[in-house]
């Protein structure tokens, strides 16, 4: 059975049989590859669940209309399931999207994790299995060129495949960056069209890409903007302890009127409730005395014990990127290296209209 399912999905993959044609029929197919009628409904009933064909009663097998190998793209995590799950707000805004993206876009994103060097592992070999039946047209890495530098998936042909990135390119693989440039100044613009000028940072420390670009162009970019910080209102934080924002942010807003800022960036969602309640500890007034941007990856409505700005990455439009870039690719299109992820501030956000750019990827030649 399974050499008959192998040879009849490799004619519908070549093209001998369009979508919705219809297949010789069973008798025939028993003949050409002098099988039993059982092996033959066998082989037939395979490739209907593989979504190669569809059955139409008494009027025979027909090529699907929708085929995996053209329409359904693997969203590849390197790190396992559990992991994933309570490590980013951002994977989990991905896996909250995708089955919405999926229906919109008209394809599958089956979900795979712990995909990384190791090649090992049970969604690894379901993986690799998808692969070498043709029943994916392409591969989204989500975390990176670095996890997948060697994995073999990277050498399979007849794939298209994109990876988001925080900054870097490799190996000839297209990647969607988050651009943390805009992010600053989307925020700051923000700050200025609303009278602020004394700015804070709350942020994770310096040890990815995006939060080393972050508070590289926090400082580069205030005196642009007619902005001013002190380095001690730049207030590093780890993601795994965010209870010390709390007490790091109401110790700068308990210091005298003339040493505390009148606005604050908190770059990171994980540390938003714990800034937040520092703000309610220190009695602070917001928008009052300070005026608050926060990062949250949307559509998430957010915190909302304060009336806070919130600025973001939308993840369905990330997948959807991604999805168009995978296309673009299928269609032999031209595909940037990097694509830059602009942010964009929620729905209902009081910012000042020129702030409020919609969140279209494009190439550019760098920041």
């Amino acid at each position: 059975m399974a050499d008959i399912t192998e040879r009849l999905r490799k004619r519908i993959v070549a093209g001998d049989w369009h979508p919705s044609e219809r297949l010789p029929s069973q008798t025939a197919l028993k003949r050409e590859y002098h099988a039993s009628h059982l092996t033959v409904q066998r082989a037939i009933h395979r490739l209907v669940e593989q979504g190669f064909v569809a059955t139409q009663e008494r009027s025979g097998v027909f090529v699907g209309s929708r085929l995996p190998h053209h329409h359904d793209y693997a969203l590849i995590f390197a790190e396992a399931a559990a992991k994933v799950k309570t490590w980013s707000r951002f994977y989990t805004g991905l896996l909250n999207a995708a089955p919405s993206v999926a229906r919109q876009q008209g394809c599958q994103l089956p979900l795979f994790f712990g995909i990384d060097a190791q090649h090992t592992g049970p969604d690894y070999e379901r993986l690799s299995q998808l692969v070498e039946e043709r029943r994916l047209a392409g591969l989204i890495f989500v975390q990176g060129e670095h996890y997948v530098a060697e994995t073999p998936l990277l050498r399979q042909p007849d794939l298209v495949r994109v990876a988001l990135s925080t900054g870097h390119t490799y190996a000839n693989l297209p990647v969607v960056s988050y651009d943390p440039r805009e992010f600053v100044l989307r925020a700051f613009r923000y700050f200025v069209g609303h009278g602020r000028q004394r700015v804070a940072l709350v942020t994770v420390p310096p040890t990815s890409d995006i939060a080393t670009g972050i508070a590289y162009h926090f400082e580069r970019e205030l005196t642009t903007n007619n902005l001013i910080s002190r380095p001690y209102w730049t207030l590093h934080v780890s993601a795994q302890e965010p209870v010390a924002a709390r007490n790091c942010v109401r110790l700068l807003m308990e210091a005298n009127p003339s040493d505390r800022p009148d606005a604050l960036l908190i770059a990171d969602d994980n540390l938003v409730e714990d800034a937040v309640q520092g703000l309610i500890s220190a009695g602070v007034r917001v928008p009052q005395d300070l005026v608050v941007v926060a990062h949250s990856n949307l559509p998430w409505a957010g915190h909302q014990r304060l009336p806070l700005a919130w600025l973001g990455f939308d993840t369905a439009h990330v997948l959807q990127l991604c999805i168009e870039l995978l296309r673009q690719q299928q269609r032999g299109e031209h595909v940037p290296p990097q694509t830059w992820i602009t942010p964009t501030f929620s729905p209902g956000t009081a910012a000042p209209v020129q702030v409020l750019g919609a969140g279209v990827g494009g190439e550019r030649n760098g920041h």
